[in-house]
């Protein structure tokens, strides 16, 4: 996924997660731990981002950190800190999720820096740096660390392809209210970016009726995979789909025979009940596809093994 430049205001027109993520910026410098305020104790743990292992790295179990140099048992007295600090400490990572995420440093003008300059990384390098540093240390304080959950849905439309899986890994050590990942979804969903609904409810999931209904409105699209990928998402919801139900009767009309398939699935385990969704079903008994045709035999069988009457007009 490419990097996103949004409208923030108009994605977030329910407003509250860039007022919550400016809110947290208030008052950083009064948050101290044994006499150095939290941004500096950040910077030091900033410079030992070499030291460690990512979160996301699939050698890390659980989320736990390594050292990866040889006295990995050495303490880390900025890790040390963030504990202590807690959720004290999230004003201050906010700050920093926000860094290095705007335009370019700089001009075509801007003059060459010098050799000593050189030797210190970029402003936006060290920018970026620090925002994937924040993003690390929210990922380790978890729940208590949950105040960060509206700036990083903030950051998610945002982010660079190579940051989206840490947001998102970020995100779940938060435990976010579903409401919350809901109102999200509906805001990109208002704006048409399907693609990022798709991939962002996979990731942090989803529920409630008018997710539902937003997912089934894409099984309309002329795009096989934006189809494909909100059927499964509605499959995998069960009985949550059912908001959905009619969107995904008028599904088994698609050419595309896995989509049918899909849809069928979707409807043998949540709609078997409704007349429209079994006379639906009983036009694929023909089906071209055998994978459709099992499906479909399978859910009027289960319908008539339960005793249920047979649609009207059949």
């Amino acid at each position: 996924m490419k990097a996103i430049r949004l409208h923030l205001p108009v994605i977030f027109s329910l407003g509250f997660l860039l007022s919550a993520a400016v809110s947290l910026g208030q008052g950083i410098s009064e948050v101290t731990h044994q006499g150095r305020t939290a941004e500096e104790w950040f910077q030091e743990y900033v410079a030992g981002a070499g030291t460690r292992i990512s979160p996301t790295t699939p050698a890390v179990m659980n989320g736990e950190f390594m050292r990866r140099l040889p006295d990995r048992g050495k303490p880390d007295p900025a890790w040390d800190a963030f504990v202590a600090l807690g959720e004290k400490a999230v004003p201050c990572l906010v700050v920093h999720l926000r860094s290095g995420s705007r335009g370019p440093i700089g001009g075509p003008t801007a003059a060459k820096p010098s050799a000593a300059v050189q030797t210190e990384p970029p402003i936006r390098e060290r920018n970026l740096l620090e925002r994937r540093q924040a993003i690390e240390v929210i990922h380790r304080l978890g729940v208590a660390a949950h105040a960060a959950v509206p700036a990083l849905l903030a950051l998610l439309p945002e982010a660079a392809e190579a940051e989206v899986e840490e947001v998102c890994v970020a995100l779940r050590s938060l435990h976010p209210d579903p409401a919350a990942i809901n109102q999200f979804l509906l805001g990109l969903g208002q704006l048409h970016r399907d693609a990022d609904v798709l991939q962002f409810a996979r990731q942090l999931g989803w529920s409630g009726p008018e997710v539902a209904r937003q997912l089934g409105g894409m099984l309309r699209s002329p795009e096989p995979e934006t189809c494909r990928d909100a059927i499964t998402l509605l499959e995998a919801a069960g009985q949550g789909a059912r908001p959905a139900a009619d969107q995904i009767v008028t599904t088994l009309n698609n050419p595309d025979p896995e989509i049918r398939y899909l849809a069928a699935r979707s409807l043998s385990q949540l709609a078997t009940n409704t007349p429209v969704a079994i006379q639906a079903l009983q036009t694929l008994t023909d089906d071209p596809n055998d994978l459709v045709r099992s499906v479909v035999r399978r859910a009027l069988a289960h319908r008539a093994r339960n005793g249920l009457p047979s649609p009207v007009g059949n």
